[in-house]
């Protein structure tokens, strides 16, 4: 996700829920990164950095959402 997407997503979202789309690497300060670049048409290595990134997101992702009280889904 890059920065058009979040705005795109914010943008279609309902009123009060604008700033809960958030850039996914976000959630791996550690890398320094804001956006995963495309590796599309590039060298093989683009494409190991950007799942290098994409690992370090979805673990930085799932201990946010570890850390976060459970949430009941669906009507009270």
């Amino acid at each position: 996700m890059d920065r058009m997407h979040i705005a795109a997503m914010r943008m279609m979202a309902p009123r009060g829920l604008m700033e809960r789309p958030q850039m996914f690497m976000k959630f791996a300060p550690q890398t320094r990164v804001i956006e995963v670049p495309d590796p599309f048409g590039g060298p093989a290595r683009g494409y190991e950095q950007a799942l290098d990134l994409i690992e370090a997101g979805c673990a930085g992702l799932l201990a946010h959402w570890r850390g976060r009280p459970r949430r009941r889904l669906g009507p009270d």
